[in-house]
This record gives C-alpha cells, structure tokens and sequence, in this order.
C-alpha cells in the first residue's frame, strides 16, 4: 500500500512540475497585435514588422520579428500595449538590466526615444513598476494579466 502511495505521489508531483514548467500558448509571436499583448515594431509609429508577446522576455537574443530575419535585439523602434492595466518594460540589457522605458497599460509608444534600437529585454509588472530580481516570477500567468476587452 505504501509503495502505491509513493508512485501516486510521484505521479502527482511529475504532472504538476510539467503543467508549471511549460510555456504557456500566450507567449508565442503571431503577428497579431492581440488583446492582453505587447507589441514590438521595427519601424517607428507602430509600424512595419512586429513581434508580439504575452509574457516577459529576459533576452531578445534570437528572437525574430514575425515572419521576418530581422533580429528583435536591439532594433525595437516603437511599441504599442494592448494590457488593461499591466505596465510594461523595455530594458536596454539583458536579464531587466540597463535603462528602462515604461510603456503604460493601452499606450503607444511611437518613437522610445533614447530607448529607440536599444532594448535587450522587457518585463510586465503590475504595480510597482520595480525591476524583477534576477529569480523574481515575472507576469507570464493570464491569471496576473487583465485583458483589453477590444
């Protein structure tokens, strides 16, 4: 009895660490400026070329721009939020670091100014508006982000 106690127990923690660990369908790029996400463009007033993301990325190392072979890293010229009430970061270095640019829930960003072409990574957060520590869960859980109801 014990040993089927243990597998189930097992089981349990297997299922749940897979369920945690996966990348939630959100957070992929489509070339959609949809509800609940940031939008990234190449080109300045929310123009041309975009990647899209529901979640926050810690490195725009080889990331592509929807259906294109420019790379993300360090070539963001505008960017436009479609979250309710999330507010998002644009950070200048990988892993949060650097310069920031606050882009506030709805906005536009037409042209980020000394940010334009700089941007290694961007972060959600809710209220404060802090950088994450390094171990610090960003907002990647639809529970965390409230949706733009167009």
């Amino acid at each position: 009895m014990q040993r089927i106690k243990t597998v189930v127990g097992l089981a349990t923690i297997a299922l749940f660490s897979s369920l945690t660990m996966a990348e939630p369908s959100f957070a992929a790029t489509d070339g959609n400026c949809g509800s609940g996400e940031i939008c990234m463009y190449f080109n300045y007033f929310a123009d041309g070329t975009m990647y899209d993301t529901g979640s926050s990325l810690s490195n725009f190392a080889g990331k592509k721009f929807y259906g294109s072979a420019l790379d993300l890293n360090d070539n963001v010229a505008s960017a436009r939020s479609r979250a309710l009430i999330v507010n998002f970061f644009l950070c200048e270095d990988a892993n949060y670091n650097g310069a920031n640019l606050k882009i506030g829930p709805g906005a536009t960003d037409t042209s980020l100014g000394a940010m334009a072409n700089q941007a290694s990574s961007e972060y959600w957060d809710l209220y404060r508006g802090e950088r994450p520590p390094r171990a610090w869960p960003v907002l990647t859980d639809p529970f965390f982000r409230l949706m733009d109801p167009s």
